[in-house]
């Protein structure tokens, strides 16, 4: 299932927010928030900004 959520961010191909990432998934906030955080940790995907501005991307 994470593989699934992963390739969001691989096909957007752009930064997303946490509320696009949870609206296009159909995530709880909090539940969105480990993903992101999930995947960051694993060196899948960058985070930039912070607060409100927080995006993501995948890495390359």
């Amino acid at each position: 299932m994470e593989i699934k959520r992963y390739e969001y961010l691989l096909k957007e191909a752009r930064p997303v927010s946490r509320a696009e990432y949870q609206k296009a998934l159909g995530l709880e906030e909090r539940t969105a928030q480990r993903h992101l955080k999930t995947f960051v940790e694993k060196g899948i995907a960058k985070q930039a900004g912070s607060g409100r501005g927080t995006t993501y991307e995948a890495e390359e």
